[in-house]
């Protein structure tokens, strides 16, 4: 094969490899960003129990 056409399936699959690397830190980037805005809304709308509130009011946390 020609050198030059080794070059060129070289620089195409470096392009492959770096466009999906890219593409993977950024769909990660997303369910992240995703799973940080669910766990803000989960403890938001955590409703205690009032038996549960009353146990541990007195609770010392000095250890």
């Amino acid at each position: 094969m020609d050198i030059t056409l080794l070059s060129l399936i070289l620089l195409l699959s470096f392009i492959v490899a770096l466009s999906s690397i890219i593409y993977a830190f950024k769909h990660l980037d997303e369910t992240r960003k995703g799973d940080i805005k669910n766990s803000i809304q989960n403890k938001q709308n955590i409703k205690y129990d009032s038996k549960f509130l009353k146990s541990v009011k007195g609770l010392d946390l000095n250890l």
